[in-house]
């Protein structure tokens, strides 16, 4: 929304012929539908031509700040959005979008501030307060998240970008349930929601409702095929499944939308090795580590292929270093417990993580330290036995 200029003002710039030469710039300057381009070249003019300040003033830098926006040149959109504040201290929409274009540069804290900037001086605006929660749920805290997903979703009851976001916070905050409520709103009003399936899988995966999660995942690409975590999720699934080349297709493709996607890789790698195919799934982790060498579960993963390959000393190496990175790590101590215990003999340190593992586990109320990671264990001839497998990208 522009600042408007007083009807006096306005009559007397119409009559001014000094102006004339301006005046398909004052048109084109805020005209969404004019070319970008157009618009800047228009708003500039105006600002260059000395003839505007204050509210004015602040209204082309906005005007010129939008047009910058939908080229995709965020800095310089925040440059005009922050002098048009400097001019109108309380121009609430110009917060709002300084704070879309922060969002989209991934600065999500100073979006976050924006948007409340923004909401302060227009506290009934349904989109500032489902846009400051997804600032909040980029940023991790999922409660303030929901507080602001719930009054957008008072104040305008059919968002259902609003349901969306809450339940990708139910999701972080592990209540499931209560994402597959939400999940299920923002699908009825938008059946077309790509996003929605992709993030209502993960919630059904979470449940270990597989064959629904995988349902979900498919509508998801149909709706979207360039949905690159819904193709990581599939494979998760079809991983769940044991369906071990259908998930290798998933990830294989999930890495050819993203060739540095290193969960995807981390995935593909566990596929090799539940078919036997230790050499490409070593291939694969490595490869993710170099990607992502602070990635605590590649880590992990790669400790159970060494144990496959009968390299105990060179997985406990890596299980060192996954809980180095992730102290908190219950998978990756109950992992090397393992190790110590049935290849390396030696039991002192076996029962130490073994506990460890579980005072860890028990302080996330689960039922199964597995269920935190990768668990992996080589059968008499090779292969993996079993592979729990804890999906794990949200689509935002």
């Amino acid at each position: 929304m522009r600042i408007q200029l007083s009807g006096a003002i306005l009559l007397l710039l119409a009559a001014s012929p000094a102006l004339a030469a301006t005046g398909s710039d004052l048109r084109d300057c805020p005209n969404s539908a004019v070319p970008p381009s157009v618009r800047i070249a228009a708003c500039t003019r105006l600002l260059n031509s000395g003839r505007y300040s204050g509210a004015a003033q602040g209204n082309h830098l906005y005007d010129r700040g939008r047009a910058y926006a939908s080229l995709n040149q965020e800095r310089r959109a925040i440059a005009d959005y922050t002098a048009a504040i400097r001019l109108v201290p309380n121009f609430a929409y110009a917060y709002f979008n300084r704070a879309n274009s922060h969002f989209r540069l991934g600065l999500y804290k100073k979006s976050y501030d924006d948007f409340s900037q923004a909401i302060r001086l227009h506290p009934v605006d349904a989109s500032a307060y489902k846009s400051r929660g997804n600032a909040s749920l980029l940023l991790g805290n999922f409660r303030r998240a929901i507080a602001d997903y719930d009054e957008a979703i008072r104040l305008y009851p059919n968002n259902g970008k609003a349901y969306l976001g809450r339940g990708a916070a139910h999701i972080g905050l592990g209540q499931y349930r209560k994402a597959l409520a939400d999940l299920n709103i923002a699908i009825r009003l938008n059946p077309r929601l790509a996003v929605a399936y992709s993030n209502r899988g993960l919630a059904h995966s979470r449940l270990e409702q597989f064959r629904a999660a995988f349902a979900d995942f498919d509508r998801a690409i149909g709706l979207n095929p360039g949905l690159v975590n819904a193709h990581l999720n599939r494979g998760g699934a079809n991983m769940q499944l044991k369906k071990y080349r259908q998930a290798i297709a998933d990830f294989d493709k999930a890495i050819r939308l993203n060739p540095n996607f290193a969960e995807a890789l981390v995935n593909r790698g566990l596929a090799h090795g539940a078919l036997k195919r230790y050499r490409r799934a070593l291939a694969d982790l490595d490869r993710a580590i170099g990607l992502r060498p602070k990635l605590s579960l590649a880590y992990n993963n790669r400790a159970m292929v060494r144990i496959c390959l009968s390299d105990y000393r060179e997985a406990v190496r890596d299980l060192n270093r996954a809980i180095a990175l992730n102290p908190d790590y219950a998978a990756a101590y109950f992992n090397r417990g393992l190790v110590y215990r049935d290849f390396l003999r030696d039991r002192r340190r076996a029962e130490r993580d073994f506990r460890t593992a579980r005072r860890l586990d028990a302080s996330r109320g689960s039922a199964g330290v597995h269920l935190h990671g990768v668990f992996v264990e080589c059968g008499e001839h090779g292969g993996f036995r079993r592979i729990a497998w804890r999906p794990g990208r949200l689509q935002r």
